[in-house]
């Protein structure tokens, strides 16, 4: 019911904005029936669950060490936000103002977190990324400012091809131990954009754009491994679950990770399928191309 609200908001928005501007396009330009926009950039991914559980587990492992009297001395957990984003869309121009898009792109975060404790040479590793692939329908309003300037409006919904991975080891003299885990799913976002163009010639232009996402993805399926230096090795394969865990000496903190069933028992609670949030932010430029 809430996709269906925002969806009619945005079709209502954009029929009157269509309204407002198909007539401002310049005739220069009547006769470009297509383009193609090609852009790369800079991205912001909130993260949602994935970043809280994995603060989780590094902040877990940082009470144990400090059970065990050891204390922090440099370092810290960095959060999985910031990244890359690039795709293109072909867009089939209705009017010279109006046009129809559908496109593909790759935005991606990740981030590598190192804690380092005292006395003894012990530490935190964390390796961790998300990333899509979002396979796009969208409207595409044009309209010019000056006679080289034009401004970009598009807006519309995105099916996105997820994948997360983290890899996180801990470690002291004599010992270390590791989780692993690789998930992928699938479910619908929605995007948005801005931005000033300026026309080389009536077929090529190059453009700078601010994009904004809202995707929240969960379902996801994947692998989890653990192993460590006594030679254990335990591998399952289902959902991925953010929970909360307990334990008597250390307190409660969030963890994620993937079980074949929903985690259960004294030590855990709050159990959920993990939300990864994909939702976030872009800068990006490219190049458009008219035919």
């Amino acid at each position: 019911m809430r996709a269906l609200k925002i969806t009619n908001m945005l079709f209502l928005t954009f029929v009157s904005l269509t309204v407002l501007f198909q007539g401002s396009a310049r005739a220069g330009d009547s006769n470009r029936s297509f383009s193609l926009r090609l852009y790369g950039g800079w991205n912001y991914v909130l993260g949602g669950d994935f970043n809280d559980g994995l603060k989780g587990i590094n902040d877990y492992y940082a009470k144990y060490f400090w059970y065990f009297g050891l204390t922090k001395s440099g370092g810290g957990y960095n959060p999985v936000h910031q990244g890359m984003n690039f795709g293109g869309d072909f867009v089939i121009q209705i009017t010279p103002a109006v046009g129809i898009g559908l496109g593909a792109g790759y935005l991606q975060g990740k981030r590598e977190s190192s804690i380092t404790f005292t006395p003894v040479a012990a530490a935190e590793t964390t390796t961790a990324e998300v990333s899509a692939v979002p396979l796009r329908l969208g409207l595409y309003l044009t309209f010019p400012a000056k006679a080289i300037v034009r401004f970009n409006i598009h807006a519309g919904l995105g099916y996105y091809l997820a994948k997360v991975s983290f890899n996180f080891r801990s470690s002291a003299p004599g010992s270390w131990g590791q989780k692993s885990v690789k998930a992928d799913a699938n479910g619908l976002g929605y995007h948005g954009g801005i931005g000033l163009e300026l026309k080389f010639t009536s077929a090529v232009s190059f453009f700078l754009e601010g994009q904004a996402r809202y995707a929240r993805i969960g379902g996801f399926k994947g692998t989890g491994e653990n192993s460590d230096s006594s030679g254990h090795y335990s591998s399952d394969s289902g959902k991925l679950y953010y929970y909360q865990t307990y334990s008597t000496a250390l307190g409660a903190f969030p963890a994620i990770f993937v079980h074949s069933a929903a985690p259960s028992g004294s030590s855990v609670g709050n159990v959920k399928e993990a939300e990864i949030d994909f939702g976030g932010y872009s800068a990006v430029a490219g190049l458009i191309f008219r035919f």
